[in-house]
């Protein structure tokens, strides 16, 4: 491991360091988890390397200054291999921070609680700004495939937030131009403990805002693509879906529990159809306001898209005001 020239002569007005990873000095993550980031360092990994286990990385940036964790050199994507634990990647708590150009696996030879990143806040009573992950390349997730809730915390990338202690929140969460292929269950989620909705109590200070799924390329997903729950506005957009619901039934793209989201500029083919779900696109329970527009949706066995709602569930099951407009669905099942 190389360490740029680090010179703090106040405690507060540090310099920003590059802490620069190379596997043939540092063959485990061992001393990469040991750093303490702060404002405007930077993580790199260089290319061309792997690493078997999880990267952990410590700290958090600040406005205008994020931690970035990267690449360096020419080559291949650095890859972490999660050989089976929860994460190749795991953030928690963290804020400002920027994760891009890495390449994560987490493959095992039996069903288990694997993502490839997980990012997972704590009940720390107060918005953790700024998570963006971009350019990251992610396969073979071996997570649980099922439709219960243990389930659907498996999968590429993962976003879980505690909310029963304290009051806890993301805000400007931005997932773009990634890749994820081969993984079981999800493609990507966020999903926060209490699951909050536009007409529960706590509606104000636990849903999360700036929300955004952008230009994203998923194929072979075990059961849904794209999970957003929870969000005022989430934009889901100009992401291609194929093969979603490939292995178990599901909607390639859905939202929960969300108030003006917007699912459009997508192309979403070849969702399977298990005598369940199967469609491109889905306003789930305990949404207002989805619209669903300008996506082009062909060769899905559960066709353009689903509404669910149920008067008699418990808490809540209403769905107001979804809108589906100005889609080419084609071939569809």
């Amino acid at each position: 491991m190389r360490f740029a020239l680090f010179l703090c002569l106040l405690p507060m007005a540090c310099v920003a360091a590059d802490y620069r990873i190379d596997c043939a000095l540092s063959p485990t993550l061992e001393a990469a988890n040991r750093i303490e980031l702060r404002a405007g360092d930077k993580l790199l990994l260089r290319s061309g390397c792997r690493w078997t286990g999880t990267l952990s990385p410590r700290g958090s940036g600040g406005p205008g200054k994020p931690v970035v964790i990267d690449r360096y050199g020419e080559g291949p994507l650095p890859r972490i291999d999660g050989a089976g634990a929860e994460e190749a990647l795991l953030l928690r708590d963290q804020e400002y921070i920027e994760v891009r150009n890495l390449e994560l696996t987490n493959d095992a030879p039996t069903e288990g609680l694997r993502r490839g990143l997980l990012y997972r806040a704590g009940s720390v009573g107060r918005v953790l700004h700024h998570i963006r992950l971009s350019g990251l390349e992610i396969h073979n997730v071996r997570g649980f495939l099922g439709a219960e809730m243990t389930a659907k915390l498996t999968g590429g990338i993962g976003f879980e937030v505690a909310t029963k202690e304290a009051a806890t929140r993301l805000d400007d969460v931005r997932i773009e131009n990634n890749h994820i292929h081969g993984v079981d269950n999800m493609g990507i989620y966020l999903y926060s403990e209490s699951v909050p909705h536009p007409r529960s109590a706590r509606w104000e200070e636990l849903r999360h805002t700036g929300v955004a799924v952008s230009g994203n390329k998923l194929e072979d997903i075990g059961k849904n693509g794209i999970c957003i729950r929870s969000s005022l506005a989430p934009v889901i957009d100009h992401n291609v879906i194929q093969g979603a619901a490939a292995r178990m039934h599901g909607n390639a793209i859905y939202v929960f529990a969300t108030k003006d989201a917007r699912i459009e500029f997508n192309e979403v083919f070849d969702t399977k159809y298990h005598g369940l779900e199967g469609a491109a696109y889905d306003a789930d329970y305990n949404s207002e306001g989805t619209i669903i527009q300008y996506n082009y949706s062909h060769d899905n066995g559960g066709g353009l898209a689903d509404i669910c709602a149920n008067p008699a569930a418990k808490p809540a099951g209403f769905n107001d005001g979804t809108i589906i407009r100005y889609n080419v669905s084609r071939n569809e099942g």
